[in-house]
């Protein structure tokens, strides 16, 4: 039997990251040295031996019976977190791209990962964002000052059929 439709999702999403190559921007800035899926944020997640960490987690699941029709719509609320070591001090200046703006690379690597592919390859996605969108959170240099940090949060909309889920 296969695994529940929120775990093919999250392992969909892994190796799609996953399989991101770097070709310094034209179509992908950076190539994750990591990608897993995991339940909590915890900063001992940030190994120093990586450069570049996505972790995926689950986060509100919604299941709406479609009325009559024998379908179920489901929403499956994800949390992508991404840390990218930049190297610099807080003071540093110079020609190296600032956290900030790395934050918005690795940003923009996910996105166009998932918008080029959003079915995820599973039978029943048919959409990797709600009417909502998608959030993005920087987050402050002082949590991990070595990385450039980010949150995305996007729902994945999908249906079943109501006695298969």
């Amino acid at each position: 039997m296969p695994e529940s439709i929120a775990d093919q999702i999250i392992d969909a999403i892994v190796q799609l990251f996953a399989d991101i190559d770097s070709d310094n921007g034209t179509n992908f800035w950076y190539r994750p040295t990591k990608v897993s899926r995991i339940r909590t944020w915890k900063e001992a997640h940030f190994d120093a031996t990586q450069k570049h960490l996505v972790f995926i987690r689950p986060g509100i699941e919604r299941h709406y019976e479609e009325a009559s029709s024998g379908w179920m719509r489901g929403e499956l609320g994800l949390f992508v977190l991404v840390g990218r070591q930049h190297g610099l001090s807080a003071t540093e200046a110079g020609g190296a791209p600032q956290p900030w703006t790395i934050g918005e690379r690795c940003k923009r690597d996910l996105l166009k990962r998932l918008l080029l592919w959003r079915s995820l390859g599973v039978p029943f996605v048919y959409n990797i964002m709600t009417d909502e969108g998608l959030e993005v959170q920087h987050f402050e240099e002082a949590l991990l000052p070595a990385w450039a940090l980010l949150e995305l949060h996007f729902t994945a909309l999908y249906r079943y059929n109501r006695v298969s889920p």
